[in-house]
């Protein structure tokens, strides 16, 4: 038997002269241990082996149930019992360890069942966890300061965020649960997410800025140039473009969150990627459409508005220069819809003619490429809606990709002298 070679449960307890029962087996053999786990659909355990890294992921033993506990699943089992020996978990972590120290160990990964045979379908999906994790939004009312609770308080009462974790909930099977935290006892100004995609830091102070921002801002915009027609009077307030504003950039944060717990592969910057994902997903959002994004366009205008000059350090960070930013907020909305947006954000001149063009590119290639990134991760009961959106997003792309050359052409004919 080789590294790497795939063998069965029955041909496993052959080799080791030992009937393996548990998920953890210490100390079969001189030196090593093996770990067992199963890769079906409704498995009790959400383990996975990484479709690009190749890195076994091992969800552990489940606290035991006790009567009044909170469920099992909620729980992460200590590394040790009260009396001080080590629980499996423990054991796990310990081995582990070992491992980074050189100590030679073979993980053997099959199924409880037995695989018999090895598909080479180059086309198949890859296997990936299921898991049931959930996005929640809890806010640290303790950790809120007083002069931050009412603008928490309109976030909340808008719902947006709940509904972008419910919605975020309702189409991915994340492998694990996602918090995001409203809080001033969190160690960052800016929201942010945690490298394991696992919690989301949102400083309640932050919510606060950008309404000031807008307050001071929006007045000047309907001065200089009346109230946006995408928008309207009745929305162009500080506080509704405060909620829409902040709804995109929990968009923006998901992405960072999906990145990192589904391991998805990207082709250029995660900032990009993300800023994608907020777009893709807010836009396509029915009771929302495209408002989240146009918040957040008005916002970082005004953020741009603040420092108009853009610096060495502007230029390399690994976030886009903000002004670059909005235009992609505003050309994502465009091509989401060219007839009904292309009036009121080219006409009155919000997105030049010549971006404009590409617009409609722009939108079927994101719409269709998280839907595609984001498929073998949709979850079960999601997946027949998923399909359908996704195989329309491809007829979308094509029929734009048929275009796209006849466009192009006019685009160079209007640039030329």
């Amino acid at each position: 038997m080789e590294v790497d070679d795939i063998i069965s449960y029955h041909d496993v307890v052959a080799q080791e002269k030992i009937a393996l029962q548990k998920g953890m087996n210490y100390g079969v053999g001189k030196g090593y241990s093996v770990f067992l786990m199963s890769l079906r659909e409704n498995a009790p355990y959400a383990d996975a082996v990484d479709p690009v890294t190749g890195m076994l992921m091992y969800e552990g033993n489940d606290e035991p149930q006790r009567a009044g506990a909170p469920n099992p699943k909620e729980l992460d089992q200590p590394l040790t019992t009260l009396k001080g020996s080590w629980t499996e978990n423990g054991k796990f972590f310990r081995a582990a360890m070992d491992m980074r120290k050189h100590v030679l160990a073979i993980a053997l990964v099959t199924s409880l069942l037995g695989l018999a045979s090895c598909s080479c379908d180059e086309d198949a999906s890859p296997t990936v966890a299921r898991g049931h994790g959930r996005v929640k939004i809890v806010y640290d009312d303790a950790g809120i300061k007083p002069e931050n609770r009412d603008v928490v308080k309109q976030i909340r009462d808008s719902r947006v965020f709940e509904r972008l974790a419910d919605r975020t909930t309702k189409t991915v099977a994340l492998p694990h649960d996602l918090v995001v935290k409203v809080s001033d006892d969190v160690p960052f100004d800016d929201p942010t997410t945690e490298v394991d995609g696992r919690t989301i830091f949102w400083p309640a102070a932050f919510l606060n800025t950008t309404r000031s921002l807008l307050v001071e801002f929006v007045p000047e915009v309907i001065r200089d140039k009346g109230v946006p027609k995408a928008i309207g009077t009745q929305n162009f307030t500080p506080d509704t473009l405060n909620i829409w504003a902040n709804q995109f950039i929990l968009g923006h944060e998901l992405g960072h969150a999906l990145i990192h717990q589904l391991t998805l592969p990207l082709t250029g910057m995660e900032e990009d990627s993300a800023d994608g994902f907020a777009t893709f997903f807010t836009i396509i959002d029915k009771e929302t459409g495209p408002n989240a994004a146009l918040g957040a366009a008005v916002l970082f205008d005004a953020f741009a508005a603040k420092k108009p000059s853009v610096t060495m350090e502007d230029f390399s960070s690994d976030h886009p220069v903000v002004q670059q930013r909005i235009f992609n907020f505003l050309c994502g909305v465009v091509g989401s819809d060219p007839q009904k947006l292309e009036s009121s954000l080219v006409t009155d001149g919000y997105v030049p003619q010549v971006r404009a063009g590409l617009c409609r590119k722009e939108w079927t290639q994101l719409n269709y490429g998280w839907w595609k990134l984001l498929e073998p991760h949709i979850a079960d009961t999601y997946k027949e809606e998923a399909d359908a959106a996704r195989a329309q997003a491809r007829r979308d792309l094509e029929e734009e990709n048929a275009a796209l050359p006849g466009k192009i052409r006019e685009l160079r004919r209007q640039q030329s002298p």
